[in-house]
């Protein structure tokens, strides 16, 4: 059976990221930014660009918050996704980065890494207690076969029974 399997990302400290963001004078927090957005894309499929939103980030002085807001709205997609208790808030985030410019990174590190790690703990146990199994019937042959993926992850399938494959 063709499958493609669940990304996990990295689990980082968030205080971690908060004390080496203001030792570096902000330049782990730019890396940080760009390694965030990419496990999501890595995730998701979605197009999730860093790279322009860290250029925006350093020329204007609105791209900050910007950037910071949309980071955070695909961080709640993946917590909506796997089902996650608890909810990023990016506008919360974007607005107080906005009135208070430095220490307005502490709560959106703390919210975006934070939910991050949730929702890669989650997919782990849902993983391990294949929660994330789903039930298929070929079209072709009336054959019922059970896949593990992640739910909002399009992929190719092969029936066992008679090999015809096709795109869920």
């Amino acid at each position: 059976m063709a499958e493609r399997g669940v990304y996990v990302g990295r689990q980082r400290n968030p205080w971690l990221v908060v004390g080496l963001s203001f030792v570096t004078l902000f330049l782990y927090w730019f890396y940080w930014l760009y390694a965030v957005n990419a496990e999501v894309r890595r995730r998701t499929g979605r197009k999730v660009r860093a790279e322009w939103l860290l250029l925006v980030a350093l020329l204007v002085p609105l791209g900050t918050a910007f950037s910071m807001w949309r980071t955070a709205r695909h961080v709640r997609a993946l917590q909506f996704d796997v089902a996650a208790p608890h909810e990023v808030r990016p506008g919360l985030l974007a607005a107080v980065a906005l009135v208070v410019p430095l220490l307005g990174h502490v709560p959106h590190i703390l919210g975006v890494q934070g939910g991050l790690n949730e929702v890669w703990r989650m997919t782990r146990e849902g993983v391990e207690r294949g929660a994330l199994a789903q039930e298929l019937r070929c079209p072709s042959c009336d054959a019922i076969f059970a896949v593990s993926r992640a739910p909002f992850l399009p992929f190719l399938a092969k029936c066992p029974s008679c090999a015809m494959e096709g795109t869920i």
